[in-house]
């Protein structure tokens, strides 16, 4: 299935859909990640909100993070941030330390 963007993504039958940067970014930083994502998915949209509303569906960026020495503090861009805001979405970082 294609979204509207022409992009392909992998729906999983939850209903959730994924977009992965692994092999895409290379970067240990989130930023990257993060602005990677913004662009793929052509964000932002200014009919995003209605169009999760009409769908009761919510938006994230579900992000893994290696924080190996656990002494890194994850980047989010405010710009980034704020879209997500203002979209009505969220960003999610679960963190790992080994």
């Amino acid at each position: 299935m294609r979204p509207p963007a022409g992009k392909l993504y992998a729906e999983r039958p939850t209903g959730v859909w994924g977009v992965r940067t692994k092999g895409r970014v290379r970067s240990d930083l989130l930023a990257p990640h993060l602005w990677y994502l913004t662009t793929s998915l052509e964000l932002p949209r200014r009919d995003l909100p209605k169009l999760l509303a009409q769908a009761h569906a919510k938006m994230r960026f579900f992000c893994y993070w290696v924080n190996e020495s656990g002494n890194c503090i994850p980047d989010i861009p405010e710009p980034i941030r704020a879209m997500m805001e203002g979209m009505g979405g969220t960003i999610e970082i679960h963190e790992y330390r080994w």
